[in-house]
């Protein structure tokens, strides 16, 4: 029953694509854009929750030897500091001040903008 109704749906939405003049392929790539944008939404989420446990840290607002906080910061290291440490071998921290967050964000930034340019 249910390949059933997925070939429906599959049909409905070439139907849909038909009357509309868009092609399954451009709602292929359309959707593709969408997740990319929801994964790239996710990171920067991601970045900035770094960004701001690490600042807790520096300013002893937050301390580690609390294991939920140790744990939350070493997930958010695990997943930032591999892009963290490529734009770093391009662009090194000046003056003691990293400038690698600054600049994933705004690359993913603009990322995001040409993908909702495929939309």
């Amino acid at each position: 029953m249910t390949n059933g109704n997925g070939l429906r749906n599959q049909a409905v939405c070439l139907t849909v694509a038909a009357e509309t003049g868009i092609s399954a392929k451009e709602k292929s790539v359309s959707l593709l854009a969408y997740l990319l944008i929801l994964a790239l939404t996710a990171y920067l989420y991601t970045i900035i929750a770094a960004v701001i446990i690490n600042w807790l840290v520096v300013l002893q607002v937050m301390n580690l030897r609390n294991p939920i906080a140790f744990k939350i910061h070493a997930v958010l290291r695990r997943l930032t500091e591999p892009s963290f440490k490529a734009v770093q071998k391009i662009l090194p921290p000046v003056g003691g001040f990293d400038l690698s967050p600054i600049v994933l964000i705004i690359g993913i930034t603009v990322l995001q903008r040409m993908l909702y340019g495929l939309m």
